[in-house]
């Protein structure tokens, strides 16, 4: 079973907010969601998982970038 997107939000430290304005989804259906009141549309489960890929890809990005640069 794959992580909740609230695990994987965590884990990388991303606010609500933030990742719901990424991915294009009401902050309001997404608390709702994680809170266990509410199930996300395939449409919006699909983009706050890949909003979620993309901030980890460019935090990772952002990681390696600075390690070079010393």
């Amino acid at each position: 079973m794959a992580p909740s997107i609230r695990q994987q939000r965590e884990s990388i430290k991303v606010s609500q907010e933030a990742l719901a304005f990424r991915a294009k989804v009401s902050r309001f259906r997404l608390s709702f969601h994680e809170r266990g009141f509410l199930k996300l549309r395939p449409e919006e489960e699909a983009a706050l998982r890949a909003a979620l890929k993309a901030l980890l890809w460019e935090r990772s990005e952002n990681f390696f970038a600075l390690q070079s640069a010393e």
